[in-house]
């Protein structure tokens, strides 16, 4: 049996009640993507914030409450985002949330079988019927070639090649296809496409950044600005269980 890494979560939480204009916070419940069956061992069994936490979003942050302290490694796991995320959701959206045991972070928003945004390492994600992001079929072609060696061995020799030209990921929406490179802005099928990162093949594991967003649904610099926030190093917040 392969053990989670510490720390790690992979959420699904659907948006409920009606939130007013007034409204600071906004709660709803999650559940993990796949049940866990209990072995009563807490490496193998336990989550950070459990396997039902209170998804908690205000002004620029989303948290994740642990309900009780059985299977929860904190009492509450939060990061920053951009202040107008909570603004883009309805009621009965389908939000994702997931950090991978290399760190990185990324949420989508999904409505009515559609991806609303998302940002973050989106390769971990569920992005509706109509988008999906891979990491790209190319980039290792390429590289193999510019450095003269496979790119498998770039670990070994201590390259860092995240702030490359080379392509990061393929982007499939609505039947369009789009290879995108570090840095790059683009619009397709109606919506918008920002790579602020790409794979840290010299570290344990660092993976891309990204965000996509339907233009019709939400301004582009929500999610733009929330990639950005959940890449930085230490952007998740955690606070312990009170001894």
């Amino acid at each position: 049996m392969v053990m989670p890494p510490c720390g790690t979560f992979d959420y699904f939480a659907t948006v409920t009640g009606a939130r007013s204009s007034q409204q600071r916070t906004w709660t709803f419940g999650a559940t993990l993507r796949e049940q866990v069956t209990p072995r009563g061992d807490k490496l193998v069994d336990g989550r950070l914030v459990g396997y039902s936490p209170l998804v908690e979003l205000s002004r620029g942050k989303v948290a994740l409450r642990a309900r009780h302290r059985a299977n929860a490694q904190v009492l509450t796991a939060s990061f920053d985002v951009h202040c107008g995320l909570m603004s883009a959701l309805r009621c009965h959206d389908r939000l994702h949330l997931v950090r991978a045991g290399t760190g990185d972070l990324a949420v989508s928003v999904v409505r009515d079988g559609r991806l609303v945004l998302a940002f973050g390492a989106l390769t971990l994600l569920t992005l509706g019927k109509n988008v999906s992001v891979r990491p790209s079929r190319s980039a290792h072609a390429e590289l193999d070639g510019e450095l003269g060696f496979p790119l498998d061995h770039t670990a070994r020799r201590g390259w860092q090649l995240w702030d490359r030209r080379a392509a990061v990921a393929d982007v499939y929406i609505d039947g369009a296809t789009k290879t995108l490179a570090v840095g790059e802005r683009v619009d397709l099928m109606g919506y918008h496409l920002w790579v602020g990162r790409g794979r840290e093949l010299a570290c344990a594991g660092a993976l891309e950044s990204l965000a996509v967003s339907d233009d019709a649904a939400c301004p582009a610099e929500v999610a733009v600005e929330s990639a950005r926030l959940v890449a930085r190093v230490g952007a998740l917040g955690l606070v312990s269980w009170p001894d």
